[in-house]
C-alpha cells in the first residue's frame, strides 16, 4: 500500500498543481479514506519526505546517465548532467517535480538533504571516473555549477518568474564554456 501512495503522489504531482498537494487529494486519488494515508504517514511532511526520496532515486539510479563514453570523461559528466537539467527539466512533469522539490526542501532540512544527493551524484561520477586526475578544487567547483543550475530550476518556478525572457539555451552555454575554464 506504501508503494501505491508513493506512486499516487508523484502522479498527482506530475499531472497537477505541485504546490498544493495535500494528503487528501492523495487519497481520493486512490479511492481510499485519509485515514488509509495517514495510517503509513502519519504526518504531510513524512508523505512529502518519501515522495522526494522516491523521485531523487529515480533520477541518481537511472542509466540516464552514460558518463562512462568518451575522450574527456570530466568534461561529458558536467555537460551531460547539465543538459539533463536544462533541457530535460523544461518538460512539463519534471519542472512541476524540481518545483515541488525545492518548494518543500526549503523549509525541511531531510528534503533539502535528499535534493543535494542529485547534485551530489555527478561529482562522485567524476571523482571515480577521473581517479587521481580529479581535484577537490574540480569537485567543489562541478557541485557550485550544479547547485547554481539546480536554483534555476527549482527556485526560477517558485518566484513566478518561468515564463520571463531567461534563455536557457545561454545559460547552458555559459555554464558549459565556465566548466571548461574552471576545470580542463
Amino acid at each position: 500500500m506504501k508503494e501505491r501512495i508513493i506512486d499516487a503522489a508523484i502522479n498527482l504531482i506530475e499531472t497537477g498543481d505541485p504546490l498544493h498537494f495535500s494528503v487528501a487529494k492523495v487519497a481520493k486519488a486512490l479511492g481510499i479514506s485519509q485515514g488509509n494515508v495517514t495510517y503509513y504517514y502519519p504526518k504531510r511532511e513524512d508523505l512529502v519526505e518519501s515522495v522526494v526520496e522516491r523521485l531523487i532515486l529515480r533520477y541518481t539510479s537511472t542509466s540516464n546517465f552514460d558518463f562512462e563514453s568518451g575522450k574527456n570523461k570530466g568534461e561529458l559528466i558536467s555537460k551531460k548532467f547539465l543538459r539533463f537539467l536544462l533541457e530535460d527539466a523544461r518538460s512539463p512533469k519534471l519542472v512541476k517535480i524540481m518545483i515541488f522539490i525545492w518548494s518543500n526542501a526549503l523549509g525541511n532540512t531531510n528534503i533539502a538533504m535528499h535534493l543535494a544527493q542529485l547534485y551530489k551524484m555527478p561529482v562522485e561520477v567524476h571523482l571515480r571516473l577521473s581517479g587521481n586526475e580529479g581535484t577537490e578544487k574540480q569537485s567543489q567547483t562541478i557541485y557550485a555549477l550544479l547547485t547554481i543550475t539546480s536554483i534555476i530550476n527549482g527556485l526560477v518556478p517558485i518566484m513566478g518568474i518561468a515564463n520571463s525572457p531567461f534563455n536557457y539555451e545561454e545559460y547552458s552555454v555559459y555554464l558549459e564554456s565556465l566548466i571548461s575554464k574552471l576545470l580542463f
